[in-house]
């Protein structure tokens, strides 16, 4: 089952050069729109206004009964129900980590791809984070609890330069999925083009990113693919199915790469008329198909995702059976997935460690072989 998998997506190198390329931007007073050659589909827009639509008035009224359909919550319906019911995400990730604050999806998102992302390991030295107050908190107390634990290191947040930046930055949705994506890219461009500034050489980026259906998002992933060694897009555990929320992974960062265009980056981006919206980057860089195919295929693997749990959560609204044979078998999936995902990324010493990356390379290995095999004949598996 695709929610137990897990979801990191390798983005292929497309070896351009940058530096020789003309560095500018092109704007425009209406937004850019997704493309199907990305993976968008005119089906999304209409699924999510729908869905919106018919979760947002019982959001109001503090009502979340139905999210017994996620697979993984924080603290599952079961436990609301029956306050005596022991959380057993909770109580063993305390006990695991000696902790006794309050554990975030934000902080499972981040110790995942940390312990997920074999670049990381050993790696951290200093770190910034960009985000809102509260969710600074969660990441810091993510780091430092993956560093004591993992790594046995200490950190720092305290410097000029940091080899660990992550860009949290959660936007306003206008609840119109068609334009959401390019609404918001100017200020996520603009943050990232503050944040890179402060990374050191062979340094790394976690970046919270929505939908990439749009030319200036592709050409952005190409930016990444120049500026670092690799760059992966991961969906964790903990960050909701219904949701279009992802993380793009970029490790070891090419310094002298960035020397080369940072001037023009930033002086023709400040250039953009603040009532237009950017529609393209880079206008003379063409997309290489392979590269084009890799986006299409994580596209369609995590739009097709989000299509498929928004209607579940719409099914099991209407049905108004909300304690049935349903509600039973959610239960016994949470409970499945809370002892899948614990034993990956909680492992209780080295042997369980060791299987723990196992797993998680061999997810990686039959990843890249779906892609390879999407790029051979169109067809999409996960």
């Amino acid at each position: 089952m695709y929610s137990d998998k897990i979801k990191l997506f390798p983005i292929i190198n497309t070896n351009i050069d940058l530096s020789n390329v003309e560095i500018n931007y092109v704007s425009h007073n209406f937004p850019a729109l997704g493309q199907l050659n990305y993976g968008y589909h005119q089906y999304l827009p209409q699924l999510y206004t729908n869905y919106n639509i018919l979760i947002n008035k019982y959001i109001e009224e503090n009502k979340n009964f139905f999210w017994i359909v996620s697979p993984y919550e924080i603290t599952p319906l079961q436990n609301i129900d029956d306050p005596q019911k022991s959380n057993i995400l909770i109580d063993t990730i305390n006990n695991y980590l000696e902790y006794d604050k309050s554990i975030s999806s934000l902080f499972l998102q981040m110790w995942e791809m940390l312990f997920s992302y074999k670049n990381f390991k050993l790696d951290i030295i200093n770190y910034y984070i960009k985000a809102s107050q509260n969710d600074i908190i969660s990441i810091e107390n993510a780091i430092k609890k993956y560093n004591n634990k993992i790594n046995k290191s200490k950190v720092s947040s305290k410097n000029d330069k940091y080899n660990l930046c992550i860009y949290h930055n959660v936007f306003p949705n206008n609840n119109n999925m068609t334009l959401n994506e390019t609404y918001n890219f100017k200020q996520f461009y603009k943050g990232f083009l503050e944040l890179i500034a402060n990374l050191d050489d062979d340094g790394s980026m976690i970046i919270r990113i929505e939908d990439i259906f749009t030319k200036p998002s592709i050409k952005f992933l190409i930016l990444c693919n120049y500026l670092f060694d690799a760059i992966s897009i991961y969906k964790p555990n903990y960050s909701r199915l219904v949701d279009n929320e992802k993380f793009l992974i970029c490790s070891k960062f090419k310094l002298k790469e960035y020397n080369k265009i940072s001037f023009k980056l930033n002086k023709n981006f400040n250039k953009i008329d603040v009532n237009e919206y950017i529609i393209d980057i880079f206008p003379d860089v063409i997309i290489d198909k392979n590269f084009e195919n890799n986006i299409k295929y994580i596209n369609s693997i995590l739009s097709g995702i989000v299509y498929v749990e928004k209607n579940k959560v719409m099914t099991y609204i209407k049905s108004e059976n909300y304690y049935g044979a349903d509600y039973d078998n959610y239960c016994k999936q949470q409970e499945i997935s809370v002892n899948n995902f614990l034993s990956i990324f909680f492992p209780m010493n080295n042997d369980d460690f060791k299987q723990s990356h196992q797993i998680i390379s061999k997810n990686l290995e039959q990843t890249i072989t779906y892609i390879n095999n999407y790029n051979q004949n169109g067809i999409v598996n996960f």
